[in-house]
């Protein structure tokens, strides 16, 4: 989950995404060819999805009859927010309170929500949704989505436990698809930090401060600098920093792993010793030749143990994995001119060794060997999607060799016939 305090007077609000345990496998489920299964697995799914979200207003008829007179209206005086859990004796009426005032999209604007499109200016949320009695899946630009039964045109999605504990706006929303995960995650990741100056005003400021006698190349500098490396700090975001309250938790500790033999420099330095640290990767290559350390892999091997200073020093295992980032990146494309690199890279990451020459498995390369790797059955299913971009570029690698075998036998029968043709004609 990452916190976020966007914008000059942006609230802190939080954006995750959260694993569920004994979930249904979308993709599993929808992956079959049978009308029956696929009826049964959008069952499951939908029956678990209303068991988690909903888009259903506690406040009004359940039958759709979205009557405007029968909305309650927000809960300000005194503020529903305001009021402790722990102190609620009608659980139900106060989850009625919140969804009137915390759920509902009553207001679009050109400044938030409001985008021209296709001539017109619509809601870029959706807003008002269809009603629907109940929930379904259908599918929207090739990927299946779940539209939840709605009774309020207007109400984000929401969990009614976290909408009564949080207290505040929420939007849920259940992804059953592998790209809409990661372009989320990859969005909120990236996103940039706004600025509110107008160029005009930074111009004024940068040219109030700039000498008479200041080249253009200075000016050019101090205009970069003023756009891309100033950011506007929020009222809540300056208490936050005031208070010395962390801006970053994770539940999780990250290790970077260096998979190019690059080592960091020590920070002292001593007359005829080494300036560089031991790598992960250099105790790995020298762990003890023991049953327990012998298959172990790279990866699981800096996930699950904390690396000693010294080699050949005991090997403690950690509280909890880490989550291991290895660098460089490279391309994972099979086409790409990184790919022999990443093959390596995954060799190493995935496949024991001690030395490097033994991930080559009496390839020549690295590519080939990662291929007989993946096509061995012995991989972590972290390498599907390898898998499967291997076999569509064996599949492309093939389907030219065909066409290439069709071209030259089209060829040679040209040859064979225009043969025939001269020699008949000469007779």
């Amino acid at each position: 989950m990452e916190p976020q305090i966007t914008g000059s007077g942006g609230s802190p609000h939080v954006h995750g995404v959260a694993w569920l345990h004994n979930a249904p496998d979308i993709e599993k489920l929808l992956s079959s060819d049978d009308s029956a299964e696929l009826l049964d697995a959008a069952e499951r799914i939908t029956a678990y999805v209303d068991g988690l979200v909903s888009t259903m207003n506690p406040g009004i008829p359940a039958d759709g009859n979205n009557i405007i007179n029968s909305i309650p209206l927000p809960k300000i005086k005194p503020h529903v927010c305001n009021q402790q859990y722990q102190g609620i004796n009608n659980l139900e009426m106060d989850l009625v309170d919140l969804v009137a005032t915390c759920q509902r999209h009553t207001r679009c604007s050109t400044s938030y929500c409001l985008k021209r499109k296709r001539g017109k200016q619509e809601c870029r949320f959706g807003y008002p949704k269809p009603l629907q009695q109940v929930t379904t899946i259908t599918t929207q630009e090739g990927e299946p989505v779940v539209l939840t039964s709605r009774n309020d045109n207007l109400l984000n999605a929401y969990n009614p436990v976290q909408l009564s504990a949080w207290r505040a706006n929420v939007d849920m929303q259940y992804i059953v698809s592998r790209n809409k995960v990661i372009k989320y995650v990859a969005k909120y990741a990236t996103k940039s930090e706004p600025r509110s100056k107008g160029l005009q005003e930074v111009y004024s400021t940068i040219m109030k401060s700039i000498k008479e006698d200041a080249t253009p190349l200075k000016v050019v500098q101090k205009l970069l600098t003023s756009t891309i490396g100033e950011r506007d700090f929020s009222a809540q975001e300056t208490c936050h920093l005031l208070l010395m309250l962390p801006l970053f938790r994770a539940s999780r500790d990250f290790v970077v792993l260096s998979l190019d033999g690059s080592r960091q420099v020590t920070e002292t330095f001593e007359e005829d010793k080494s300036v560089t640290v031991d790598s992960q990767l250099d105790h790995y290559c020298a762990r003890p030749d023991v049953p327990e350390f012998r298959e172990v892999s790279l990866l699981k091997f800096v996930q699950k143990y904390r690396i000693p200073k010294k080699i050949g020093s005991a090997l403690v295992p950690r509280n909890k994995d880490v989550i291991v980032i290895p660098r460089p990146y490279c391309s994972p494309d099979p086409q790409g001119p990184q790919y022999e690199q990443y093959s390596k890279q995954k060799l190493m990451l995935h496949k024991p060794f001690v030395q490097l020459d033994e991930l080559l498995g009496g390839c020549d390369t690295y590519a080939p060997a990662y291929a007989t790797f993946l096509q061995s059955g012995n991989v972590p299913k972290s390498l599907a999607d390898d898998i499967h971009r291997l076999e569509m570029a064996q599949a492309e690698d093939q389907q030219t060799v065909d066409e290439e075998v069709t071209i030259i036998y089209i060829f040679k029968q040209f040859i064979f016939y225009s043969f025939l043709c001269i020699l008949f004609a000469g007779m």
